[in-house]
């Protein structure tokens, strides 16, 4: 009994042991950051040497709680709480410690039939490996009683510390949260979901300041927009004159855009499509406005493009943004830039659908540019692809006939 009893005290303390190691390095990355998302960054992108580091150090608090302390001190602490140990007698070795305290809880299972073999003969299966055995020790009581204290004392703080931090741990962790840097990080990824969701606690940690009104309109535009648009248009104008970083501009003016696009108000849209323009905002988003633009005026449309271009390099761009881009290129007509861009995808996509895509697109602009032969070439291939452009392939192919192209 005493030594399943030592048993326990000796997991509950080490457990203990490793808890409190735990939360000592975390206070310190979070006074060395002094932000919890820091902290939690920083688990996220070096995972597997902190895995290493954690091994290591697990592997090294077995060895000097089971191990290197035994072999000092003749006992784990929780036998020398309760007076049992390694007769003085027993010459001590590392090696059958380790088996002793390590290795043998292990095999016992593994070789559960055996052990309870040997016990039916009452031969200890620990002793018979190791060479090791426990018997009653004369520690000192002092000691002992001391030791006793203190790991009633860890335990009672352990637990009262676990209670607390369930009853109110979260509260006390998100005081460590730069909810700024936090909206600032969602905003500038453009997930506006996570902008939203901590809107809240941005609210109670720094009250309704500029920014607020800023992640306010943002998160409000972006994700769904309320009954009352106008309402929130006036947010929206109120959070561009309390804060004039041009990043937050860019990013409340974008918010009107989709605003006058639900409240079909062209005027205040292309006036809006201008101001971020103005302010040297080069989104994929100025694609629309280069189109609005290019209804007017094709050749102030492609002087446009060229200045987006310069700022969007095309090995930068996604699939769907150069897409983006050679469609506007075929609505202004210059079809060449249009077929080098759909040429680009078909080189650059293994997808069927988007091949097909491209290809039908390439039929088109040669098609404009008078090149029957690979106009008919390019459109039986999208059709190919995809069944679903066969009407408009044939059509393509009827007007071409029609227009003496066999």
């Amino acid at each position: 009994m005493r030594k399943i009893l030592a048993w326990l005290i000796d997991l509950l303390w080490w457990l203990q042991i490793v808890l409190w190691l735990a939360l000592g390095v975390f206070v310190y990355f979070l006074k060395t950051t002094g932000n919890l998302l820091d902290v939690s960054s920083l688990l996220h992108s070096h995972i597997n040497s902190i895995l290493l580091w954690a091994y290591i150090i697990i592997v090294l608090l077995l060895l000097f709680y089971f191990i290197i302390g035994p072999f000092i001190i003749g006992a784990t602490l929780g036998e020398y709480i309760l007076g049992i140990g390694i007769p003085e007698k027993v010459k001590l070795d590392p090696f059958k410690l380790f088996l002793y305290y390590l290795t043998v809880p292990l095999l016992q299972i593994l070789l559960l039939p055996y052990v309870i073999y040997l016990k039916l003969k009452k031969i200890s299966f620990a002793k018979k490996l190791s060479g090791v055995h426990l018997d009653k020790r004369n520690f000192d009581p002092l000691r002992r009683l001391l030791l006793l204290l203190l790991f009633l004392g860890m335990s009672t703080f352990t637990v009262l510390g676990l209670l607390m931090f369930k009853r109110s741990g979260l509260k006390l962790l998100t005081k460590f949260i730069d909810y700024r840097r936090y909206a600032d990080q969602a905003l500038h990824i453009k997930d506006y979901r996570a902008l939203s969701s901590i809107l809240l606690q941005y609210e109670e940690r720094y009250g309704k300041d500029a920014n607020y009104w800023v992640y306010y309109c943002v998160s409000s535009a972006q994700n769904n927009l309320p009954e009352d648009l106008s309402k929130l248009e006036q947010v929206c104008k109120k959070a561009i004159r309390t804060n004039m970083d041009k990043q937050y501009h860019y990013e409340v003016l974008l918010a009107l855009i989709n605003i006058y696009k639900k409240k079909d108000d062209a005027t205040n849209l292309v006036n809006t499509y201008q101001k971020l323009w103005e302010l040297g905002y080069r989104g994929t988003e100025m694609l629309e406005y280069i189109k609005l633009v290019g209804e007017n005026s094709a050749d102030q449309a492609l002087k446009m493009v060229e200045a987006w271009k310069k700022a969007n390099p095309i090995n930068q761009l996604t699939i769907s943004n150069i897409s983006a881009l050679a469609e506007l290129y075929l609505e202004l007509k210059d079809y060449k830039q249009a077929l080098s861009l759909f040429k680009h995808i078909l080189e650059k996509t293994n997808n069927p659908s988007v091949q097909a895509a491209a290809s039908f697109k390439i039929g088109e602009c040669y098609y404009f540019l008078k090149d029957y032969k690979n106009a008919k070439k390019y459109l039986l291939k999208a059709q190919k692809l995809d069944k679903h452009y066969t009407n408009l392939v044939e059509s393509y192919i009827i007007d071409m006939s029609l227009k003496g192209y066999k």
